[in-house]
């Protein structure tokens, strides 16, 4: 495999970037970070299940039925059941100290290439607006997205209180509610989705993919792999192969 895959000819997509695009919004979990390496067991170790794992809630099967009817209920946004859930699961968060939930999300696994892109990338960045949009907590979004220079983010909100215990304030868009994330982004920055570059690696970011002027698949995730693939322009194996390189 030589890194990258053009579903779309490679000489649209590099037209796109230079003409049309004007902003590069990114996926964070199994896009930009990987923790499968430390969880060789798990079969898509996400940044919640790892922080499950660091005080035992991965064995909690009333948490994790919650967790599941969180997932679900993220396909409806704004409905009053989510914000039940909500509060539900901030219950079991409530009072554990920042150091403990994320004592596994360190150091960041960044995808092997991922610091060079974004180093590349900030040469030129006044020509896109860079953003994260994520199912992750927002205190972790937060650090990923200052360590890449970038300044939007719009992550799962988790309360810290200023003695960094976890609050139980629990919210935001779940982990299907990214094309709501899309149009707030687009709002924020008076664009149309079809002047953005998505990337993406899984079912949740497939509305969004298909909905973006450029929708780039990175890594997509095996279980969901064609899925992903068929609404992409660009599948991404390696950051050192993105098309951007060639125009920066």
């Amino acid at each position: 495999m030589e890194g990258i895959i053009y579903r779309t000819p490679k000489k649209k997509v590099l037209r796109k970037l230079e003409r049309d695009i004007k902003a590069l919004l990114f996926d964070v979990d199994g896009t930009l970070i990987d923790f499968s390496l430390n969880f060789p067991g798990l079969e898509f170790p996400t940044s919640w299940q790892v922080m499950e794992i660091a005080i035992g809630l991965d064995k909690n099967e009333k948490f994790q039925r919650y967790f599941r009817k969180w997932i679900e209920l993220s396909k409806e946004q704004g409905s009053k059941e989510l914000e039940k859930i909500n509060k539900k699961i901030g219950s079991f968060w409530k009072g554990k100290h920042k150091k403990e939930v994320s004592k596994y999300l360190y150091p960041i696994p960044f995808l092997d290439g991922v610091k060079f892109f974004f180093d590349k990338l900030q040469k030129v960045n006044e020509h896109w607006e860079l953003g994260l949009i994520s199912s992750a907590p927002d205190f972790y979004v937060r650090e990923i997205a200052n360590l890449l220079k970038i300044s939007y983010f719009d992550a799962c909100e988790v309360g810290v209180d200023r003695h960094n215990f976890l609050t139980g304030e629990f919210g935001g868009n779940g982990l299907y509610g990214k094309k709501s994330s899309l149009e707030t982004f687009c709002q924020k920055f008076s664009l149309k989705p079809s002047e953005i570059a998505y990337h993406g690696d899984s079912k949740p970011d497939i509305a969004v993919l298909s909905s973006c002027g450029l929708g780039i698949a990175v890594n997509p995730h095996k279980k969901f792999e064609q899925e992903v693939i068929e609404v992409s322009d660009v599948v991404l194996y390696s950051w050192y192969k993105h098309p951007l390189i060639e125009l920066l």
